[in-house]
């Protein structure tokens, strides 16, 4: 199917000044022309697919057809174009029955929104991958100096739901990896929920010596205990039966990953974080708070 767009855009330019490009540039962006083409692509699709069911506007002989006009209700969305308020026909099926719909919008037969919501993917995704390097507070003041983004509990969900399609999405190709070197980490993150101050993300990545070392992402979750993550890693054949473990020294993940056949090492990290903690403890290794520089040294 095609559309056609039919725009004219007026420009009015002093003479006697000099613009700066990017001037010019701010203002057609200031105009929302991305919007405004969306918004005419979309009207020209609707009334396409309509007219192909219900025949021409008007035309004579429309009230016998099977397929009626039945009105138009408006539909909102946000996407990075910006925010949208779309009119879309309904039609009537005057010979519907069992489960197909009496009404229903031929429209989205063609284009999908993202169910319900107000926010679509685009804008949803744009948002998510800025929280994974700000806070879910400045992901929304950054975006919002380009385009309306969502609320901070909103990106703080989709970033959950992402999260956990993610999580499917690495599971299900995983089966048969065999990396021969594990590497589990795990971090907190504040909660945003009221059953809990924080949030366990755990990632383990996976390498094949074979293979030049290539690290490969082999799972990433949410609240999941340590000894599921290695059952379904092992299960999945995704690392083999005596792969070296290189992680941090908490007990669940080393416990989680440990079989009589695998090796377990410190990474570089915590060699010197740990012995210096058992020095410590064991009262060969004192620590002495250096003066003026809130540092400790032996």
């Amino acid at each position: 199917m095609h559309a056609t767009i039919d725009a004219q855009v007026t420009v009015s330019i002093d003479l006697d000044k000099t613009l700066p490009l990017a001037t010019l540039a701010e203002s057609l962006t200031e105009h929302h022309l991305e919007a405004t083409i969306l918004e005419e692509l979309v009207k020209s699709l609707d009334e396409r697919l309509v007219e192909a069911y219900c025949g021409e506007k008007h035309a004579r002989g429309n009230g016998d057809c099977r397929f009626q006009r039945a009105g138009t209700s408006t539909r909102t969305a946000v996407t990075t174009a910006g925010e949208h308020e779309f009119t879309l026909h309904h039609v009537k099926d005057t010979a519907a029955t069992g489960d197909n719909p009496t009404y229903f919008r031929p429209l989205e037969d063609l284009v999908k929104f993202d169910g319900q919501r107000i926010y679509q993917e685009d804008i949803s995704l744009q948002s998510t991958e800025l929280a994974t390097s700000l806070s879910f507070r400045d992901a929304v003041a950054h975006g919002d100096g380009f385009t309306p983004m969502p609320s901070r509990t909103t990106i703080n969900r989709r970033v959950r739901e992402y999260g956990s399609k993610l999580g499917d999405f690495v599971r299900d190709r995983l089966s048969g990896t065999n990396a021969d070197t594990v590497v589990p980490d795990g971090t907190k993150c504040h909660s945003q929920d009221d059953h809990c101050t924080y949030h366990d993300v755990n990632v383990t990545l996976g390498q094949i010596t074979e293979d030049n070392a290539e690290t490969t992402l082999l799972d990433v979750n949410v609240n999941e205990p340590w000894d599921d993550t290695a059952e379904d890693l092992e299960e999945n054949e995704a690392i083999t039966d005596d792969a070296t473990v290189v992680s941090d020294a908490e007990e669940s993940l080393v416990d989680a990953f440990e079989t009589s056949y695998r090796s377990h090492q410190l990474d570089l990290v915590h060699v010197g974080r740990t012995l210096g903690y058992k020095l410590w403890k064991d009262g060969t290794f004192s620590l002495l708070l250096v003066p003026n520089t809130g540092k400790h040294n032996p």
